[in-house]
């Protein structure tokens, strides 16, 4: 990350989901995009789950997107969400969900980023299948919205333009 922006968050942008599933790889393909776009200004992780070790790095940063596929029947585009740490309802076997890791942050290292929830529209979860056409227009979308919102967090001396609100 660019440590000459004393002003500017420090950002950690993670996609997850699966490649190989439809529109399951929505969440990576956000996040793969993004990567080439500001991995001088922000970490990038894509990962297939969360897990515990997401929970580690959080205190390393001020602004947290997270990024996944959502199931839904019709578009349009994506929804987002301001995140607070939840209890969440893993049992820490297999995933964990956003709010979790951010309970997990808090209590461990008593850190609490900004973050947000971004869920791109899925319908096909088919293995083998590419993204379909309204995923991959909601996927473009997402990318679009999220390095707006980026761009002036980056360029702000303040903290959110928008309050605790992406949008």
């Amino acid at each position: 990350m660019n440590s000459s922006a004393q002003n500017s968050p420090r950002i950690l942008i993670v996609g997850y989901g699966n490649p190989g599933r439809g529109d399951d790889a929505a969440g990576w393909l956000v996040a793969e995009d993004l990567e080439k776009r500001w991995s001088d200004r922000a970490e990038v992780l894509i990962l297939h789950q969360l897990d515990i070790v997401v929970a580690e790095k959080l205190p390393q940063f001020d602004l947290v997107i997270f990024i996944d596929a959502e199931e839904r029947e019709n578009p349009p585009g994506r929804s987002l969400a301001t995140l607070e740490p939840s209890p969440g309802t893993s049992d820490f076997t297999h995933t964990l969900e956003p709010g979790t890791l951010l309970t997990l942050a808090k209590t461990l290292y008593d850190w609490e980023p900004e973050a947000y929830l971004i869920t791109v529209y899925a319908k096909s979860f088919e293995f083998g299948d590419p993204p379909s056409d309204e995923t991959q227009r909601d996927i473009e979308r997402a990318v679009s919205e999220i390095e707006q919102f980026l761009s002036l967090r980056t360029t702000a001396s303040s903290p959110s333009p928008t309050g605790r609100g992406l949008g």
